[in-house]
């Protein structure tokens, strides 16, 4: 399982060619890959620039975490913040990380050139999961390399 957009942090088709092509090797013969990644196909169109602050509680504290992306093209540095409730007043703290915009033709193609098949993507509309899951299986062609 490469979940909750491992994979974009790759940022480039030759890094995640051979992480797909490690994970091929440790599967058995047919078996499955499953992945999930922010549908990239629909936010590159809009290039978000913000993500809304969400607003939790914790033992009785509370705590805000938003999203700041920076798109370079098909790429994108993500600044999280999180600032929380203390029992001395509020701490804030900024992380960064640098994705690419992953698009499912992309990754598709990418499986299929590293030996996967049958690919299926499920959406959100009919998972009620948040982001896009990738399928794939281990080919049987390639049954008899390392299984």
């Amino acid at each position: 399982m490469a979940g909750d957009n491992a994979l974009p942090h790759l940022l480039s088709g030759e890094d995640l060619g051979k992480a797909l092509s490690s994970i091929f090797q440790v599967l058995r013969p047919g078996g499955l890959l499953l992945a999930t990644i922010r549908d990239y196909d629909r936010l590159l169109q809009a290039k978000p620039e913000l993500q809304a602050p969400a607003f939790y509680t914790d033992a009785g504290r509370r705590r805000i975490v938003h999203q700041v992306w920076d798109w370079e093209k098909d790429e994108y540095e993500l600044h999280l913040y999180l600032t929380r409730e203390t029992g001395f007043g509020w701490e804030s703290r900024h992380y960064a990380s640098r994705y690419r915009a992953l698009q499912r033709r992309e990754l598709s193609h990418r499986l299929t050139s590293s030996g996967f098949e049958q690919i299926e993507w499920l959406m959100p509309e009919v998972t009620g999961f948040y982001q896009p899951i990738v399928i794939a299986r281990r080919g049987d062609a390639f049954a008899e390399i390392g299984g």
